[in-house]
């Protein structure tokens, strides 16, 4: 089933917010908005507590969002990342760039 959970865990949340905050995003996001953005995901996507930890990702900072996708039992893994696509598929996760998502969720009717 696509579209019906999103999942966070501290590390995630916590890289998109600091790439939110870096400066070239600025004219595009302030600091209030990034703040309620965080707590629209605290509140509307499930936490994922990463019990375990992983090292598959040739970009080691990368690892954070295979945890997630591992521990939270996700349908799939969307990036756009380099690093990441080259794994796919991880223990049965497809990773797939949003354009590939899109076109699934499109083709299925599910959105």
């Amino acid at each position: 089933m696509f579209l019906s959970n999103y999942l966070y865990s501290t590390a995630t949340l916590t890289e998109l917010l600091s790439v939110l905050r870096r400066s070239k995003f600025a004219k595009y996001i302030d600091s209030d908005d990034i703040d309620g953005l965080s707590v629209r995901i605290k509140t509307a996507w499930f936490p994922v507590k990463v019990l375990k930890q992983v090292k598959l990702c040739r970009d080691a900072k990368d690892d954070k969002f295979i945890e997630l996708a591992l521990n939270g039992d996700a349908s799939h893994l969307i990036t756009g990342d380099a690093d990441l696509l080259i794994l796919h598929p991880i223990q049965n996760i497809p990773v797939i760039n949003p354009r590939t998502f899109w076109d699934e969720i499109t083709r299925l009717n599910e959105f």
